[in-house]
């Protein structure tokens, strides 16, 4: 099921996507870790705001990457304030140190790879 939602996140047909998700909930599919990830990032790809937000806080469990895709989401559809509200929450639940340390090795290796291809 993840997959077919990851193939609709590109194709921005809300419609169809919803959809997708109302036949997850007839069939009482598993809504695990990712699936509910992948309805987060296909709702916000749709500028669907409101849905990708009572995804997001009826997940049960949140671990880093259910957060980033939250935040990214919010940030891409215009919403940055409410994105620094989620990441105050996210500093909460004490998960905020592991993204600011991969943001960090990114843009490392961003800074490296920018520096190699100068060179060349």
């Amino acid at each position: 099921m993840v997959s077919v939602i990851s193939a609709f996140v590109m194709s921005e047909a809300l419609d169809l996507e919803r959809w997708v998700h109302a036949f997850i909930d007839k069939r009482s599919i598993e809504n695990d870790l990712e699936l509910s990830t992948a309805l987060v990032k296909m709702y916000a790809n749709c500028g669907y705001v409101e849905k990708t937000v009572e995804v997001f806080e009826a997940m049960p469990f949140k671990d880093v990457k259910e957060w980033s895709s939250m935040i990214v989401g919010l940030i891409v559809n215009g919403l940055a304030e409410y994105a620094l509200v989620i990441f105050s929450r996210m500093n909460e639940a004490k998960l905020a140190d592991l993204v600011f340390k991969l943001v960090v090795v990114i843009f490392e290796v961003g800074i490296e790879f920018l520096i190699s291809c100068e060179l060349d």
